[in-house]
């Protein structure tokens, strides 16, 4: 699979944020404070299994694990289906 990590990446941002653009920054700041750089992952970039392991734990962190699953879930459920 490609872009697992964007979409991660997105999810944490956009659950996290809520919509505000102030908080979508920090989410930002923080992820690159922990080694993820935001900006690097694209659609198109093959999936890292460290990298991905690593968002989840963010995402459990950030008390936000259940809704970034339930995307990722059902991103790699359209990605089997194509």
């Amino acid at each position: 699979m490609v872009g697992t990590a964007k979409v991660l990446i997105d999810s944490i941002i956009f659950n996290r944020a809520k919509g505000d653009d102030m908080v979508a920054a920090m989410i930002r700041t923080k992820l690159a404070l922990k080694g993820i750089n935001c900006t690097k992952y694209k659609g198109d970039t093959p999936d890292d299994p460290k990298i991905i392991e690593r968002l989840l734990a963010i995402a459990r962190d950030f008390g936000i694990a259940e809704p970034v699953m339930k995307q990722y879930e059902s991103y790699r459920r359209r990605i089997q289906a194509q």
